[in-house]
């Protein structure tokens, strides 16, 4: 995956005897100590040339090289033909509609929305919804390989750039989000920022056909006169090595104009319609049957040290188990997706009385009973991007400490006070009690050694 470089340091003047803005002045007189080194040598040292342009000079004649015209690469046809463009696109649509995680990690599979902001409390649906469908799309070869990459850009922070990698057969995330960013063409990003009433910073972001990226930064600001009375204007330009040079206005002016001229005629946008089209087929999530997500769980639980505990309980709606492993007090949940067998979600506790547990119904609860004084439940479901959702919270508090829950007690349902008597009534669903007076959860999996896996 390329990355973005961003200009840091000026490691040429670090390299001259005499800082680059001096360049165009003569050179003083050897010091005492170095005329006497070079009378003992009897011959004049070898000095370092200094470059005849400034800084200035070279940025301005740098930039003046770059073509500031959009570019469109051409899609290679004899490689990208009808079957390749569904196989691309179903690729494509399975991770960011979240059915395919976009990479794997040691906490967990990474999927499409947990790349954004703000997603908390979006259940995968509505992320489809309103920010798949809602997003503006680019499909285009954005890197010249002859090979469309997608570029979705949610509104949320900018675009984000998909390549398909033919050999893996997967998706993978080419560039990151680039944040406030605009795609202008093939290999070509700009974003302008906006610092504050009196300071703009225009990036411009190039592939070159190196796969590097450059960026420019085109930034001017003011400060306020107040002897003048008037604001006083300030042009700076980072390339490269060279950051922060200034410049006056009309230098600025010159070397500005083919950029700002080129953000005014970026490729447009396409819609997710205009892309995908009809993506009902586009079924991304193949589970295995039953018997071979088994014997892959089988194979894995097998190589684990130690007092392992596991439960088989289907989670994410496949029709699949998944394999929930206890982790002291935290749960590792595995999958069994496409031919892989990844760590899917850990639920990790908090509290050194809380647990989790999965449910027949394929739901979880977190549970914790603090010394029989303060019950408390969490139940919710897992969509496929791991997102929790239907949560469903209560729990009651012993005030009086005399180890009964009365009506002296203090009870809540989704965060909101009742009495014991409605406490009761609401939570029959998700409760049960025992022989003992003890509240049970109901429809609990039953945690099995992993010495006996029988795949029950």
């Amino acid at each position: 995956m390329k990355k973005i470089l961003f200009c840091r340091g000026m490691l040429l003047a670090l390299l001259l005897a005499m800082p680059l803005s001096a360049c165009s002045q003569a050179r003083p007189a050897e010091t005492e100590v170095e005329q006497v080194i070079l009378e003992t040598m009897g011959t004049r040292a070898e000095v370092p040339e200094v470059p005849a342009e400034t800084d200035r000079e070279a940025v301005v004649s740098r930039i003046k090289e770059i073509d500031f015209t959009v570019r469109e690469y051409p899609v290679d046809t004899e490689r990208y033909d009808d079957r390749a463009d569904q196989i691309y696109k179903e690729a494509f649509f399975q991770v960011i509609s979240n059915q395919l995680p976009l990479r794997y990690d040691d906490d967990g599979a990474v999927y499409y929305r947990n790349l954004l902001r703000g997603m908390y409390g979006v259940t995968d649906d509505e992320f489809i919804e309103y920010v798949v469908k809602a997003a503006e799309y680019h499909y285009l070869d954005f890197d010249g390989d002859g090979l469309p990459e997608l570029v979705i850009d949610s509104a949320i922070d900018g675009p984000c750039i998909f390549k398909y990698n033919q050999e893996k057969g997967q998706t993978e995330l080419y560039m990151g989000y680039f944040s406030g960013g605009h795609l202008l063409g093939s290999g070509q990003l700009y974003c302008h920022n906006a610092g504050s009433a009196n300071q703009s910073s225009y990036f411009y972001t190039m592939l070159e056909e190196n796969g590097e990226f450059r960026q420019i930064n085109f930034m001017t600001y003011a400060d306020y006169n107040e002897e003048q009375e008037d604001w006083n204007r300030y042009y700076e330009v980072s390339f490269d090595e060279l950051e922060e040079v200034p410049v006056n206005e009309e230098t600025w002016n010159d070397i500005t104009k083919d950029f700002f001229a080129m953000t005014k005629q970026g490729i447009p946008p396409v819609t997710f319609e205009e892309v995908f089209g009809d993506c009902t087929s586009y079924n991304g999530r193949r589970p295995a049957g039953r018997e071979e997500a088994v014997l892959a769980y089988s194979e894995f639980l097998a190589d684990m040290q130690g007092e392992v505990y596991y439960a088989l309980a289907d989670s994410n709606g496949d029709g699949v188990p998944e394999l929930h492993v206890q982790d002291g007090q935290n749960v590792n949940i595995y999958t069994y997706q496409n031919g892989n067998l990844f760590l899917w979600k850990i639920e990790q506790t908090i509290s050194d009385t809380g647990r989790y547990n999965p449910l027949e119904s394929g739901a979880y609860v977190y549970s914790s009973n603090i010394f029989g004084e303060r019950e408390f439940y969490s139940y919710f479901q897992l969509e496929p991007s791991a997102n929790e959702t239907g949560l469903v919270r209560f729990g009651r508090k012993d005030l009086d400490g005399n180890g009964v829950y009365d009506d002296r007690d203090e009870y809540e349902f989704n965060d909101e006070a009742c009495t014991g008597k409605v406490w009761m009534e609401k939570t029959r669903k998700y409760l049960y009690t025992d022989e003992n007076g003890e509240e049970q959860i109901r429809g609990k999996v039953q945690w099995i050694a992993a010495g006996g896996f029988d795949g029950r």
